[in-house]
């Protein structure tokens, strides 16, 4: 919006300059009694000049208007794909807020250490059950055998 008034602003001033230049030329037209031919025509010279300054000049403008305005809506595009990311950049900030509190409900490597230790333990501990099973086992099978050949004998 400020592009647009700023653009009509320097337009206005430019032209208001013009009518000026072209108001005070009619004036010195009509006052040319002790004017020369050779000033007339470097008057009517320097009106051309600044007529053709004034072209460029305006072209300029509106150049730089037309550029200003597909910068302006260069920007909105991307305000609106912000606008419109905003939601997916939210969705993943919660994923990653609850892979954060998941991660960190789990044991840290000094638990991992001791449950090691501790595994360990159970499985020496197992293991002399189970030659103590094997043991008894083996007695129980001699047992048995004892009791079958007395019983049969």
């Amino acid at each position: 919006m400020n592009i647009d008034l700023k653009l009509a602003w320097e337009v206005g001033v430019t032209l208001l300059g013009l009518v000026g230049t072209i108001f005070s030329a009619v004036l010195f037209w009509y006052r040319k009694e002790g004017v020369t031919e050779e000033q007339s025509k470097q008057l009517q010279e320097a009106l051309k000049k600044f007529g053709g300054d004034l072209k460029k000049l305006t072209e300029d403008q509106a150049r730089d208007a037309i550029r200003d305005s597909s910068i302006e809506s260069s920007l909105i595009g991307y305000s609106e794909r912000l606008v419109k990311n905003e939601g997916a950049v939210r969705s993943h900030d919660m994923a990653i807020s609850a892979l954060r509190e998941e991660v960190a409900k789990l044991p840290t490597r000094e638990e991992m250490r001791m449950l090691h230790s501790e595994l360990s333990g159970v499985r020496s501990s197992i293991g002399e059950i189970s030659g103590q099973l094997r043991g008894v086992s083996r007695s129980l099978d001699l047992i048995n055998e004892h009791l079958l050949s007395r019983g049969a004998g």
